[in-house]
């Protein structure tokens, strides 16, 4: 079985069009077998028709990925264990490319392979992949929103440190900006012009570009809007709306490094 893992995680790395080709000795494929050194190709075969990873009939139906998470337990215990984030964290989604028949399958327009499995990560600096969730339809278990949900999940033993977290305009909003700080992890991102709680002031106010109005509320959370080519609307705790010699918010300026 580690054989067969093993070539699976080379089979991410050498791309090749089609799966029997890793057997294929023609030159146009390098002129080296890759799989017939490990295993015959059969062997392999049988091995990936069977894979199974739980007992159906322990399924009460609870779990959408009963069958995999297990699997998904040790992958995320194995991601922390080698390696702890810096200060600057990130979360966001990835989508797996999937045209099967499962329920959760997902639709996003403007992504390259627009069909398939969405995943929740949490990336350090770098792009080391720390933790991830497989987002497998409404949760009727959970608090707040998804995105709040998220968040607060991923971030799991990372709060109370410090660490800077920054996301797009899909999980910042100013409760869950709020729950963070008083975790002692300040939030950095753009978010939605729709949102609850931003202050009219400043999403209502018409700026020339390269103009920039900003509030702040009791807890120090700072709405900030910036008039570049459009209006750019982000929400942040760290920083206020200082600018540098060049004109530009300190804050834009720390999130593009």
């Amino acid at each position: 079985m580690k054989k067969f893992f093993g070539l699976c995680l080379q089979m991410g790395i050498v791309k090749l069009p089609k799966l029997r080709d890793y057997w294929s000795s023609r030159p146009v494929f390098g002129g080296y077998p890759i799989g017939s050194q490990v295993m015959p190709r059969n062997r392999f075969e049988k091995l990936l028709a069977n894979l199974h990873f739980a007992d159906n009939a322990s399924f009460d139906g609870s779990d959408r990925l009963y069958k995999i998470s297990p699997f998904i337990a040790l992958f995320n215990a194995a991601c922390e264990r080698m390696y702890k984030p810096g200060r600057d964290i990130c979360i966001d989604e990835s989508l797996v490319p999937f045209r099967g028949r499962i329920v959760f399958r997902q639709y996003i327009p403007n992504k390259r392979r627009r069909y398939g499995i969405k995943l929740f990560i949490l990336c350090s600096k770098g792009g080391y992949t720390y933790k991830m969730i497989v987002y497998a339809g409404k949760d009727t278990f959970r608090i707040g929103t998804v995105a709040e949900s998220v968040v607060m999940k991923l971030m799991k033993g990372l709060l109370n440190h410090g660490r800077r977290l920054f996301t797009d305009n899909w999980y910042t909003s100013i409760p869950l900006a709020e729950r963070l700080i008083k975790r002692k992890t300040p939030m950095i991102g753009t978010i939605r012009r729709n949102r609850r709680g931003l202050p009219k002031h400043v999403t209502g106010k018409k700026l020339k570009r390269g103009c920039v109005v900003a509030q702040q509320n009791r807890l120090r959370v700072t709405v900030l809007k910036l008039r570049n080519k459009r209006d750019i609307l982000m929400l942040l705790i760290t920083h206020d709306d200082a600018m540098n010699e060049e004109a530009k918010p300190i804050i834009v300026q720390i999130t593009i490094k």
